[in-house]
């Protein structure tokens, strides 16, 4: 046994070490333990970076789509209100004058306010065009003025 407590030396200095000894008293080594390498941090650390970047595009993408891409421009829609032709003179035949057409683009509008717009030009063509009716039933049932 004393020949197995002599053998037992430092293998950094060489200094005598006792049976239940793992750490080298005079330079502070370790003598019978091995110590585990150092974890390395790049494989967890790339993995990282790549969620990250992935997550960023992500995101990137989602707020693309909610403010809406840059795509074509809304096509112009094209309104058409009919107005019947008023003569200076009252009309002496009863075929009513003839309608002219007038054709005019709409302006493109977007969001709330443009919608609101959009409805009641509508609207405004609606009542003209029942107003302009009524007229025409009105001066027809009336027939030719007599004088």
């Amino acid at each position: 046994m004393d020949a197995r407590i002599a053998s037992a030396r430092c293998p950094l200095c060489g200094a005598a070490l006792e049976s239940g000894q793992e750490w080298c008293l005079k330079c502070g080594a370790a003598a019978r333990t091995r110590l585990a390498a150092t974890p390395s941090w790049k494989p967890p650390l790339i993995g990282l970076a790549v969620i990250v970047v992935l997550a960023l595009a992500v995101l990137a993408a989602a707020l693309v789509k909610l403010a809406g891409d840059s795509g074509p421009p809304p096509v112009p829609q094209t309104v058409t209100v009919t107005t019947p032709h008023v003569a200076a003179v009252a009309p002496v035949t009863t075929t009513p004058a003839p309608a002219s057409t007038t054709t005019t683009p709409a302006r493109a509008t977007t969001g709330a306010a443009g919608t609101r717009r959009r409805l009641e030009r509508i609207h405004r063509s609606l009542l003209r065009r029942r107003l302009e009716a009524q007229q025409r039933r009105r001066a027809s049932s009336t027939g030719p003025a007599s004088p």
